[in-house]
């Protein structure tokens, strides 16, 4: 049961870290597309999306860190069960 739980939450863990990525890709493609780009006011709302956009980096960073430590978790339980089976 513990196993299948770890298994889900890895699941959902990747669904958000891809529905992040997905985001951050939707505004940074509206950023670039948007006629307004590049006037001097703007660079002000850049400064402030890169910074959102590290926010998410570093998020992002600590997910993929945190699945990965899952993961062994998983590979340990998985080589148990395989030994008392």
């Amino acid at each position: 049961m513990k196993l299948e739980h770890l298994e889900d939450a890895n699941t959902r863990l990747k669904r958000m870290v891809l529905s992040e990525m997905s985001a951050i890709r939707e505004i940074v493609e509206v950023e670039v597309s948007s006629p307004e780009a590049g006037t001097p006011r703007d660079v002000s709302d850049a400064s402030s999306e890169i910074k959102r956009l590290r926010q998410f980096e570093d998020e992002n960073a600590l997910l993929k860190q945190t699945f990965a430590e899952l993961t062994l978790v998983r590979e340990k339980w998985q080589e148990v069960i395989r030994r008392k089976l």
